[in-house]
């Protein structure tokens, strides 16, 4: 009987204290989570080829500030259209972003978006005319009716967004500039469009 109860106490500390570990994992990982979602909707009717090479066609991606204080956010998409075989849409547009600018370095150009709490931030996804990827201005056109996804993905990583566009930059590491605050995320969304 002693064994028995004694085994069952082993058994107890070892769920308490594997429990207790488990709460401090998460409490780390709390303080570590953006205070940022993201989202994506396209219209509710299936669109017709007609509508969405001629630009009448557009996914709403959304980021909402969930959290309790302003956020800085990175104010650009990136998106890839496949096809049925998930084999990429060849784009009809792809032209640079960053030909001419006027400020010392792109970073310093790039205008990134203030959001109060609560509020939400939407890109409009235009395929005939796309002008939210932070290096390209492209476009694309459907072949044929059928099952498409387009790929968007919202990525901010700190370190490779000033290291690709901060040259040049005098204020690189100063605390008060939007690219310093924004909170970094790495998110993929991929909507289905049954094109009619």
């Amino acid at each position: 009987m002693s064994r028995v109860l004694g085994s069952l106490c082993l058994l107890f500390l070892s769920v308490l204290i594997a429990s207790s570990a488990y709460s401090s994992i998460a409490g780390e990982n709390d303080g570590a989570s953006s205070p940022l979602t993201t989202t994506a909707q396209p219209p509710k009717a299936s669109p017709g080829l007609k509508e969405i090479n001629q630009g009448q066609f557009k996914v709403s991606f959304a980021i909402k500030n969930t959290g309790k204080e302003v956020a800085v956010i990175w104010p650009y998409l990136s998106v890839q259209v496949l096809d049925f075989e998930d084999q990429p849409v060849k784009k009809t547009r792809d032209l640079g972003r960053w030909g001419l600018i006027r400020s010392p370095s792109i970073l310093e150009e790039i205008r990134f978006v203030t959001l109060a709490p609560g509020k939400t931030h939407t890109i409009e996804v235009n395929l005939k005319q796309y002008m939210h990827d932070a290096d390209k201005i492209s476009a694309w056109r459907l072949a044929e009716p059928g099952e498409y996804t387009a790929v968007l993905h919202y990525h901010f990583d700190r370190a490779k967004i000033k290291k690709k566009y901060g040259k040049g930059c005098q204020a690189i590491d100063d605390p008060m500039k939007p690219w310093n605050q924004a909170p970094e995320l790495d998110k993929k969304i991929e909507v289905l469009l049954s094109v009619k």
